[in-house]
């Protein structure tokens, strides 16, 4: 178990192949990866992967000496900039030779295409998934992690937290271990200013970013990592939440709807984990949506209607009023100053600034209808 990382300032000469890495194909052009200045960068330097001009239509690979030949399971996350609307730099594990490898990051030749992929003795396996489209000259993290023979892949914004992975694949044939690195197809142009790789149960670290805190919405489903062994139980706000487990690869578990009813506001809410042996507490962002109806209290004739109970309320999507019930209560109460508590549509297909309208009737048949926007509440 290690950690490496390279933001390639050290040791590397501007318009020169990487100090520390190795260029592995035979026909792989070391030209084709040169560190070059870019004041967007971490460190102010990149390694540019430049094949777009290139008539050998093959991979170009550069894997980490300092990794050694010899890395089985790996998490890797680099900062990649596509230059190109095409963006074909992937993150390469198990490199043993060109017919034998595992990788995960863009699909050849498409912008919103991950995908997570195994070659055995020159077979190719694969699973891909649609994500939203790179922008050429944005900065963006890529993460692949290797358990077993289970390859996981994300790409997602710098500026966004960790989405969990979006592809898995296992490779039909194991590849015991081999080298770490990167891997290009000839067509693309990308910059890569930060690389971290943690080996065996060691995740890669999160250099600008590193207490990014994993983000759900309340009733969604979501991915964990955890330093833990196989998962045994799981709490949420002091909460049993166990039974939302839905499976666990490796260090990554993955839960189903584990928000509970106890979270009415969002917030940051611990989730602890236990494996039989220890625990580990992880914050979750958990993010509830809804309208917060206060902004209209309820009111006749100039005065509150306050203190009220057995008011009904049903909420509409956008603003026709024979919209779809998103919500319905025929047991709300108003405060002194006819207010009404905040109503949680996390459960419904509601997104943030979706607008909606709440119909209002009090048990003495008074009824209002006001316009809401959804957001965080």
């Amino acid at each position: 178990m290690a950690k490496y990382s390279d933001d390639f300032t050290n040791g590397a000469t501007p318009g020169g192949f990487p100090s520390g890495w190795t260029a592995d194909i035979t026909n792989n052009a070391s030209a084709d990866w040169q560190v070059v200045d870019d004041v967007s960068a971490l460190g102010g330097k990149v390694l540019r992967y430049n094949a777009a001009g290139s008539a050998t239509p093959n991979t170009r690979t550069a894997t980490l000496d300092a990794a050694g030949v010899a890395v089985a399971d790996f998490d890797m996350l680099c900062r990649i900039k596509p230059l190109t609307t095409l963006q074909n730099v992937s993150l390469l594990g198990r490199w043993v030779d060109n017919d034998n490898w595992y990788y995960g990051g863009m699909d050849n030749e498409s912008t919103n295409t991950i995908r997570s992929r195994a070659r055995n003795s020159g077979t190719t396996t694969a699973a891909t998934a649609a994500i939203t489209p790179l922008v050429a000259g944005d900065w963006y993290y890529f993460r692949v992690k290797v358990t077993g023979d289970v390859i996981q892949s994300a790409a997602w914004p710098v500026a966004d937290s960790f989405p969990g992975f979006q592809v898995s694949h296992t490779s039909p044939v194991s590849i015991a271990s081999g080298k770490v690195g990167l891997t290009g197809y000839y067509t693309a142009q990308s910059d890569i200013d930060w690389v971290s790789i943690g080996t065996g149960v060691d995740t890669a670290d999160n250099l600008d970013n590193p207490t990014v805190t994993p983000q759900t919405r309340k009733s969604s489903t979501f991915d964990i990592e955890t330093t833990l062994g196989t998962i045994t139980t799981a709490t949420l706000n002091s909460v049993n939440v166990f039974d939302h487990v839905t499976g666990q690869v490796g260090t990554t578990v993955s839960f189903a709807g584990a928000a509970t009813d106890e979270i009415t506001t969002s917030g940051e809410y611990d989730l602890v984990l236990g494996d039989g042996v220890g625990t580990e507490t992880i914050t979750v962002q958990v993010n509830v949506y809804g309208v917060a109806p206060s902004n209209n209290p309820l009111q006749k004739d100039g005065s509150a209607l306050a203190s009220l109970t057995g008011v009904q309320i049903r909420v509409t999507d956008g603003a026709n009023i024979n919209g779809t019930e998103l919500y319905y209560s025929g047991t709300a109460t108003t405060d002194a100053s006819g207010n009404l508590g905040n109503i949680d549509l996390s459960a419904t297909a509601a997104a943030d600034t979706d607008p909606v309208l709440l119909h209002m009737r009090t048990s003495a048949g008074d009824s209002i209808i006001a316009s809401e926007t959804v957001g965080l509440i």
